[in-house]
């Protein structure tokens, strides 16, 4: 091999540890996130009803907006 593609077979595998470390990273937080959901359910119940009150409407009014929109776009045509 000649030393151009010895270089780049270097560079290529020197990020494959960065990218299992991140990898490695983000299961520890969605695993430490799923392990305190009882908790936060248990502790803070007024809150994240709450808070899931308050995203279900947010959904529910993009929807409805949405279809307020492509009735406004059918009327012009």
């Amino acid at each position: 091999m000649s030393y151009d593609v010895t270089l780049r077979v270097r560079r290529f595998f020197r990020g494959v540890p960065r990218t299992v470390d991140n990898i490695g990273e983000q299961a520890l937080f969605y695993g430490e996130t799923m392990r305190y959901i009882p908790n936060a359910l248990t502790r803070y119940r007024k809150e994240t009803i709450r808070l899931v009150a308050e995203m279900t409407m947010g959904a529910g009014a993009l929807v409805m907006i949405g279809g307020t929109v492509g009735v406004a776009a059918s009327r012009r045509s």
